[in-house]
């Protein structure tokens, strides 16, 4: 039951996101000489496609939520709180990554988020949470800055020193 919660609200949250970015697109300015299609022209389209089938998907998962609850009347059990509460702290989690990546680098950050990430989770081998954090981020690294030759954020201050002295 708490998945299609989960999945209404999620799709929810794509629809009210798409919308918010049609109107976005909706302000771009226009130019004289594309009148007919302008900048704004295709992110329009694909928004307003985007918000139409997330309006759809929706509406499905709230049907079939409604219908689910109706036939199992009320001995169904509730929301998987602690499901939520998990979901809700990994959204916070990628929020508190994005900020961080500027400031202390790609490597500190992506370490710190991918061991957080790893024992927020409920199951799985300690040892595997503890190893795979360090080995994926320092692959990641080694294929973006010396395979692929892109600059990471290396942070800024003494991260920014700490970063070149690793990589």
């Amino acid at each position: 039951m708490s998945r299609r919660i989960l999945d209404a609200v999620f799709s929810g949250a794509l629809f009210a996101l798409s919308i918010w970015f049609w109107l976005i697109a909706n302000a771009f300015p226009t130019s004289p000489r594309y009148a007919l299609i302008d900048t704004d022209f295709w992110p329009k389209i694909i928004f307003g496609l985007m918000a139409l089938i997330t309006g759809l998907i929706t509406v499905q998962n709230v049907r079939t939520l409604l219908r689910e609850r109706a036939a199992a009347g009320s001995d169904a059990p509730g929301p998987d709180w602690a499901a939520i509460g998990r979901m809700a702290a990994m959204g916070l989690l990628v929020v508190a990554y994005f900020v961080a990546f500027g400031r202390i680098g790609f490597l500190l950050s992506t370490l710190a988020f991918l061991w957080i990430a790893a024992f927020m989770l409920p199951s799985g081998p300690r040892w595997l949470k503890i190893v795979f954090s360090p080995v994926f981020t320092v692959l990641l690294t080694v294929v973006f800055a010396y395979v692929l030759g892109l600059p990471l954020p290396r942070g800024t201050g003494v991260f920014y020193d700490l970063s070149l002295m690793l990589y």
